[in-house]
């Protein structure tokens, strides 16, 4: 299974965020329907060090300060293609800085 949408959350010291990552698909009627996605985590600290495992979506976490969080989705997944985070960027290798909670969805089409 190939890796490669990348969004890497940072949080910056002092703040503590919730982050929920999901993955969902439109029906034909335009409605999002969530999917069971697995998607490769990995939690870095500089005092813990780095840490990955696998998971289904959806994923959600508290984020305390100074840690930063790589989230990586197929691009392909039992019938669907990924095509954008839901918040419309595409970029494949994507990094953000968390300033408050925050839901991200993967948006899949049926292939």
């Amino acid at each position: 299974m190939a890796y490669s949408n990348v969004l890497t959350v940072e949080v910056l010291p002092k703040e503590k965020f919730n982050v929920k990552i999901y993955a969902f698909f439109y029906d034909r009627f335009g409605m999002p329907r969530e999917i069971p996605v697995e998607i490769k985590i990995c939690i870095v600290h500089p005092e813990i060090g780095y840490r990955c495992f696998s998971t289904k979506t959806p994923f959600e976490t508290s984020l305390k300060g100074g840690y930063i969080v790589e989230v990586s989705v197929p691009e392909y997944w039992w019938g669907y293609r990924f095509v954008m985070w839901s918040d419309g960027v595409t970029d494949k290798y994507r990094r953000f800085t968390v300033t408050s909670d925050v839901e991200l969805g993967a948006e899949y089409a049926p292939i």
